[in-house]
This record gives C-alpha cells, structure tokens and sequence, in this order.
C-alpha cells in the first residue's frame, strides 16, 4: 500500500500557481502545479488499482514521469514516501508500460 499521486493536465493554475483547489463533489483537493499540470498526493494508503481507480473518477490518472526533473518534483511534494506512479505490468508480466499505453523505456 502507498499513497497515490494524481496528475490533472488541464486546470487553470491559481492562487499565482503555487497551489490549486480541485473540486470534487463537495470538497477540494490541494496540490502542487508543475509545468501546466497539477498534482495530487493522497494522504490515505491504498493499492495500485485504488489509486487508479481514486484518480479516474476525478478526471486525473496516476502520473506518468517524463524527465528526471519531474520525477525530483515527485519526489520533492511527496516527501520521499513510497507513491504509485502511473506505470503498470498488468497485461504483460516484466512488460512494464504507462497507463496512456506507452511503453516505459530502459
């Protein structure tokens, strides 16, 4: 079990960019906005498939990281605790993929 870290790729950043409410139902969510996208770190531990699951029904999907600079901001806002991330070897055992279906590299 880990926390999970969402990624929503179109918000309007507010509050001048350093933090932007994400309303789902009758709450927010609060995060952090790093080039154009906004991520969410869970405070509540749940699998892989909850976290997905968390994130699909808001509009977001578990982050895929594209750089090592976005993989140190992760790491950065989610204060070094174990996080899932969007990557996946669901349909093929060791064939480890994104969940936008793109294969990882390395």
């Amino acid at each position: 079990m880990a926390a999970s870290i969402a990624e929503v790729t179109s918000l309007v950043p507010m509050d001048r960019g350093l933090r932007c409410p994400v309303e789902i139902g009758q709450g927010c969510l609060y995060g952090q906005i790093y080039q154009s996208s906004f991520y969410f770190v869970s405070s509540e531990s749940k699998s892989w498939t909850e976290s997905r699951r968390f994130c699909t029904e808001r509009g977001a999907d578990l982050t895929i990281i594209n750089n090592r600079e976005e993989q140190e901001f992760i790491k950065k806002i989610s204060g070094g605790a174990g996080v899932w991330i969007g990557v996946t070897d669901s349909d093929v055992e060791g064939r480890w993929k994104w969940v936008d279906d793109t294969l990882t590299s390395g």
